[in-house]
């Protein structure tokens, strides 16, 4: 049986990840202390879409996930999904950005965390606002690619302090991986502005996490690393980097 930790998992996508890794019969340790507004539901209070505690391999940890990783000393992780964010949309980000700037501290922990408990495979989700805001204008705007993030040179301007969180997130996945073998892959993530079958935002939500959960699927099964999005985006494609 696979031994799976995904922080954030009781959040919108985190709940999506979980349920996928509880059907194949898998262990999931899913940690979240539920923060207001940002989309975590407790397990004890109902999932919308499946039941977790009906799944034997389930095991739910409400707290922060910085104290899971100094408390816990499990090191036999197959996977480790760390989605746990400060992040409640542009609202957030742009009336709130110091309460963002928290998700340094949380990234920060868990690669610690990892140098301990060596997890086989690190899936940490990053974010479009990474890519420099000059790419993502409304005027002149460019399709994102992953050469447009080089820690090599001029790494430009990010958006805002989530974006710089998220940069700050890869390069420590780039550390990880280059000075102590951790393998990593880092999924960039944005807002998909336009969607040929938007018929409320709930539909969109479910859209744009799918589209999320099949790239996931599609790199583990060794294909495209592309995912949705009709070319008129900026910041808006669906695209993974290692």
């Amino acid at each position: 049986m696979r031994k799976v930790l995904v922080t954030g998992g009781a959040g919108f996508v985190g709940r999506h990840v979980v349920k996928k890794w509880l059907e194949s019969g898998a262990e999931v340790h899913c940690v979240d202390s539920i923060v207001p507004l940002t989309g975590g539901i407790a397990a004890e209070d109902g999932w919308p879409l499946f039941e977790p505690r009906d799944y034997q391999g389930f095991k739910f940890f409400r707290e922060d996930c910085r104290t899971y990783f100094k408390r816990e000393k499990i090191d036999d992780f197959d996977y480790a999904f760390h989605l746990a964010a400060i992040v409640g949309g542009r609202l957030m980000i742009e009336n709130n950005p110091l309460a963002v700037a928290d998700d340094l501290s949380i990234d920060s922990e868990f690669w610690q965390w990892t140098l301990r408990a060596k997890p086989k495979k690190v899936i940490c989700f990053s974010s479009s606002a990474a890519y420099p805001i000059k790419y993502q204008a409304r005027e002149g705007y460019q399709l994102l690619r992953e050469d447009m993030i080089q820690f090599t040179g001029d790494i430009g301007l990010a958006d805002m302090s989530y974006g710089w969180a998220k940069l700050t997130h890869e390069y420590l996945a780039h550390l990880a991986f280059e000075r102590h073998g951790i393998k990593p892959w880092t999924p960039k993530f944005g807002p998909v502005v336009k969607l040929v079958f938007s018929r409320s935002a709930r539909c969109e939500r479910e859209q744009i996490d799918e589209a999320k959960t099949q790239t996931i699927q599609r790199r583990f099964q060794g294909q495209s690393r592309l995912g949705s999005g009709n070319g008129s985006q900026n910041g808006g494609a669906v695209g993974a980097g290692v």
